[in-house]
C-alpha cells in the first residue's frame, strides 16, 4: 500500500518532478528567448517516447469502443493487474461541522447532521483499511474550493482547512476558484479574557495572500497544470504547488495533474499576474508529458464543471479518470432518498480513440464523499470499475442504524439506495473533534454575535428555481431589497434592485438569526454595493443574457438573476430572445406597472456584476455607455444586516419573506 509520508515533505520516492521534462514544459509556455528552443526539445522528446511506445503496443490505440467490466469485490492487484480505491471530495467550503439535511428514509422524511470533516475522517480512515486488506492502492484527492462558507474560513483564512486535510491525509487537491476569491481583514474586538466582542470587515487584502499561506501548510501538492505563475506572484516559488506530480501507489506510477477554470478572472480575484490556458489544451499537454516518461496511469483532478469534465473526457485521450468539481454535481441514483442526481456514478465517457474515461463527483458541503475502484491491466488501460458516492450520516441521532461499536473498526455502515449511491453511517473521529473544538471553536461560535432577529420559516436559497411554482430562492430577492432599501436610507433612490444568485451562499433556518451570520455563511464576499442607470430594453436583454447561459450550463448556475422591485416570467421552451414576460417594476405611487423599454430606471446591485464578472459582460457594456456608475463605501452583506435589524423592529422581531416572488420560471430545465 502506498506510504504514508512525514507531515513535513514529500519523499524523492513518493512524488517524482521530473526536472528536465517540466522545465521544457514551462519554457514552452513562456516568452523567453529560449521559448523556441525548449518547444524543439520538447518535441524531440515526446517523438521518441511514441516510437517507444508504439513499439511496444502503446495504450488507446483500438479505435474501437470499449465496455468496462463492473468490478468485482475480491480482485486484487498482481503482477498484470493493477488496483486503486480512489477516495474524492470536493466544494467542501470549509464545512469542518455537520449540516442538517432533509431526506427519505423508510418511507419517512427525517432531518439528520451529515458530513463535517471528523465524520469524513473515519470514512476515508474505513476505506484505506479496506484497500491495504485487499493489498490495493489508496488516493485521497480533493477536486477543489475547500474555502469559504463558514466562520473557520472567515475567521482564519484556510488554516483549519490545511490542518485537516493533513490530519486526514490528502494525496493532492486543485485549486478552485473560491480559492481566488477577493477576501478582506476581519477586525476582531475582544474583551481581557480573550472572549470576541464583535467582528467587522477590513480592508481588502492582496489577491492570493491568504491561498499562498494555506498552499504553505498543506502537506501535499496543490495542482493547476494550466495556470501559469510568475515570479512576481505571491505564488510563485512555493515548492508544493506544482503543475502535475507521478505518485508511486503500490510500486505503480501514477500521474496527477490538475486543471483550473480558464476563465478564473472573470468570476474570481486571482489578481493580474496570473495566466490561465485552455482547458481541453493543457490536458492533452498533460497526457504527453506523463507518456513520454511511460507513465500511462492518468488522473485528471478538476474543478471546471462535470459537463465540462465529459467534454474533455470526449475531446482528450489518454486521460483514464476525472476527479471533478466546481458544479456541485450529485452522481449517482439518489431518488429512493428524495435527493436529486445529476448523473451516474461513475459516468464513463469514451474517448476519442474509444478508449473509456472514468468521470465522477460528489456534491458539496462535506455532506458526500466518493469511492471510486479501479482495475488497471499491465498496459495501464481501466478494464473495471466501479463504485458509489456515500451520504455521510452521522451514527447515534436516535435512528436504530447504530454502529456496532464492537467492531475492532469503527466502519460506517451502508444502506445501498440505487446505482453509485449509498448512505453511510458513521461516527465523527474523536481527536478530530477535540482539535477544531478547542484550537477553533470558542471563536467561531462567539464570532456570530447576539441574536438580531428571529426567523419563522425557512428562508430557503436555490440558484435556479427547482420548485413547482418556478419561483425559486425566497432569500436572495430578499438581500436585493436591502439594497434597495439600503440606498434610500442614504437619499440614494432606485427603481429596483438585482443580485446574480451566486452572491448568496446558503439558506436561512428557522430560528434565531445572529449579527455575523451573514458575513459568515450568507453573504461571504463583502461585495461593494452600486447603482448604475439602465433602460427598460437594456434590462430586458441583461436578463435574457444571463438566463439563458444559467440554464445551459449548470456551472454557470451563479449567475441566475434574483430583483427586487421587479417581477419578470421566463419560458425556457419559448424561442431565445422570446422568453422574458411580464416585466413589471413597482411604483411607490401606482402599484406594478409595465417595464417600458425607453424609459431609464435606476439599479442598486453589486460591484461584482456591474464590472461584468460571472457572465454579466453584457450588463457592463451598458453600464459603461450610460456612465452612470456609482460604487459606494457600503458592503452588501452589511446592509442586509441593517436591513433585517430594521425590519425585525417593525414585524415583531421577525425576518419575513417579501410578500411577492419577483421570478418565475416556466420549463425550468437546463438547456443543454
Amino acid at each position: 500500500m502506498k506510504q504514508k509520508t512525514s507531515p513535513t515533505a514529500f519523499p524523492a520516492t513518493a512524488i517524482v518532478i521530473p526536472q528536465v521534462l517540466g522545465q521544457a514544459v514551462a519554457a514552452c509556455r513562456g516568452t523567453g528567448p529560449y521559448r523556441g528552443l525548449a518547444r524543439a526539445f520538447l518535441s524531440v522528446l515526446l517523438v521518441l517516447a511514441f516510437l517507444l511506445a508504439g513499439l511496444a503496443g502503446c495504450m488507446h490505440s483500438n479505435n474501437e469502443p470499449r465496455l468496462i467490466q463492473a468490478a468485482s469485490n475480491g480482485v486484487e492487484s498482481s503482477k498484470d493487474r493493477f488496483v486503486v480505491y480512489i477516495a474524492h471530495v470536493n466544494d467542501t467550503h470549509a464545512h469542518l461541522d455537520p449540516i442538517t439535511r432533509s431526506f427519505a428514509l423508510d418511507g419517512h422524511t427525517v432531518s439528520m447532521s451529515v458530513g463535517g470533516y471528523p465524520r469524513l475522517h473515519t470514512q476515508v480512515d474505513g476505506w484505506r483499511k479496506t484497500a491495504g486488506d485487499e493489498q490495493a492502492g489508496f488516493l485521497f484527492l480533493h477536486a477543489g474550493d475547500t474555502f469559504q462558507g463558514s466562520g473557520y474560513f472567515m475567521l482564519f483564512y484556510g488554516e483549519p482547512e490545511a490542518a485537516m486535510w493533513n490530519r486526514i491525509g490528502l494525496d493532492a487537491m486543485v485549486l478552485g476558484n473560491h480559492e481566488f476569491d477577493s477576501l478582506r481583514a476581519m477586525d476582531i474586538q475582544r474583551d481581557a479574557q480573550g472572549r470576541i466582542l464583535s467582528v467587522t470587515p477590513g480592508e481588502a487584502l492582496p489577491a492570493g495572500l491568504n491561498l499562498a499561506e494555506f498552499i504553505r501548510l498543506a502537506h501535499f501538492p496543490v495542482l493547476a497544470a494550466n495556470m501559469h505563475v510568475p515570479d512576481s506572484s505571491l505564488l510563485s516559488n512555493i515548492p508544493n504547488l506544482v503543475p502535475w506530480v507521478i505518485t508511486e501507489v503500490e510500486g505503480r506510477s501514477v500521474g496527477i495533474f490538475g486543471i483550473v477554470l480558464a476563465d478564473m478572472p472573470e468570476i474570481a480575484y486571482p489578481g493580474k499576474e496570473l495566466i490561465f490556458l485552455p482547458e481541453a489544451d493543457v490536458a492533452r499537454e498533460m497526457v504527453s508529458l506523463f507518456e513520454a516518461q511511460g507513465v500511462d496511469r492518468i488522473i485528471m483532478i478538476s474543478h471546471i464543471g462535470y459537463e465540462q469534465d465529459m467534454e474533455i473526457a470526449r475531446s482528450v485521450d489518454g486521460i483514464d479518470v476525472i476527479v471533478g468539481g466546481h458544479s456541485h454535481s450529485v452522481l449517482g441514483d439518489f431518488s429512493p432518498s428524495g435527493l436529486e442526481s445529476d448523473g451516474p456514478y461513475p459516468t464513463i465517457i469514451a474517448s476519442p480513440s474509444g478508449w473509456p474515461t472514468v468521470v465522477v463527483q460528489a456534491g458539496a458541503y462535506a455532506s458526500m464523499a466518493g469511492l471510486l475502484r479501479v482495475v488497471f491491466n499491465d498496459q495501464g488501460e481501466v478494464v473495471q470499475a466501479d463504485g458509489a458516492n456515500h451520504f455521510l450520516i452521522l451514527a447515534n441521532q436516535g435512528d436504530d442504524r447504530e454502529v456496532d461499536t464492537k467492531r475492532e473498526q469503527d466502519l460506517p455502515q451502508e444502506t445501498v439506495l440505487g446505482q453509485g449511491a449509498v448512505l453511510s453511517w458513521g461516527r465523527e473521529n474523536p481527536q478530530d473533534r477535540e482539535f477544531i473544538d478547542q484550537r477553533y471553536g470558542r471563536d467561531v461560535k462567539e464570532a456570530y454575535g447576539p441574536v438580531i432577529a428571529m426567523v419563522a420559516q425557512p428562508l430557503d436559497h436555490e440558484r435556479i428555481p427547482a420548485d413547482p411554482a418556478g419561483h425559486g430562492s425566497i432569500l436572495a430577492p430578499l438581500t436585493a431589497e436591502a439594497l434597495a432599501a439600503g440606498l434610500a436610507l442614504q437619499g440614494e433612490g432606485v427603481d429596483f434592485a438585482l443580485l446574480n444568485a451566486g452572491s448568496v451562499r446558503a439558506s436561512i433556518p428557522a430560528g434565531p438569526f445572529r449579527e455575523n451570520q451573514t458575513m459568515l455563511e450568507i453573504m461571504i464576499f463583502g461585495n461593494r454595493v452600486a447603482a448604475f442607470a439602465l433602460t427598460g430594453a437594456q434590462t430586458r436583454a441583461v436578463l435574457e443574457s444571463v438566463i439563458s447561459s444559467a440554464l445551459a450550463n449548470s456551472q454557470d448556475d451563479g449567475r441566475f438573476p434574483y430583483p427586487a422591485r421587479l417581477k419578470y416570467s421566463y419560458d425556457a421552451a419559448q424561442p431565445e430572445g422570446g422568453r422574458l414576460s411580464d416585466l413589471t417594476v413597482w411604483d411607490q405611487e401606482m402599484g406594478w406597472r409595465s417595464l417600458e423599454d425607453d424609459r431609464t430606471y435606476r439599479v442598486a446591485s453589486s460591484y461584482y456584476i456591474a464590472s461584468g464578472r460571472d457572465g454579466y459582460d453584457l450588463l457592463k457594456q451598458y453600464v459603461d455607455a450610460n456612465a452612470s456608475l456609482q460604487v459606494f463605501s457600503a458592503l452588501d452583506n452589511q446592509m442586509f444586516v441593517d436591513y433585517v435589524r430594521q425590519t425585525a423592529a417593525q414585524n415583531n422581531g421577525f425576518l419575513l419573506p417579501l410578500d411577492y416572488a419577483p421570478v418565475t420560471l416556466k420549463n425550468q430545465v437546463l438547456q443543454r
